[in-house]
C-alpha cells in the first residue's frame, strides 16, 4: 500500500469515527407512524400476515404521503450533520479524477 493509500484509509477512518461520535449524541429520531392493515395470505395452508401490503402500491396517495414523511425525517437528519459538506467535498475530490482508457492494441 502506498503512502497516498495510507492517507486515504486514515482520512476515511477519522471521518467514520467522527461520524459515529456525532451521530451518537443526536436525539432519537421521531419517525412517522406507519399504519398496519389486516392482510393475510394463505400459502399452501400457512397463514402469512402482510400488514404493510398497502405500501406496495407506490401510486396510492397514502403511500406517497408516507414516503414524503419518511424523506422529511431523513433530510432533516442529514442536514443536521455539521461536517456533511466536508465529507461531500472529500468524496468529490477522490471521485473526480481525470479518467483515461487503455490504448487499443495494434
Amino acid at each position: 500500500m502506498t503512502n497516498l493509500n495510507h492517507k486515504h484509509v486514515a482520512m476515511s477512518m477519522m471521518m467514520l469515527m467522527g461520524a459515529g461520535t456525532a451521530l451518537a449524541q443526536h436525539q432519537p429520531l421521531k419517525y412517522p407512524e406507519t399504519k398496519k392493515v389486516d392482510t393475510v395470505d394463505n400459502y399452501h395452508g400457512t397463514q402469512i400476515a402482510d400488514p404493510y401490503r398497502w405500501l406496495e402500491d407506490d401510486h396510492a396517495e397514502d403511500t406517497k404521503a408516507w414516503v414524503d414523511a419518511q424523506n422529511a425525517v431523513t433530510q432533516d437528519y442529514l442536514a443536521s450533520i455539521p461536517f456533511r459538506g466536508q465529507i461531500k467535498q472529500r468524496l468529490e475530490a477522490l471521485w473526480n479524477y481525470p479518467a483515461s482508457a487503455p490504448l487499443p492494441r495494434r
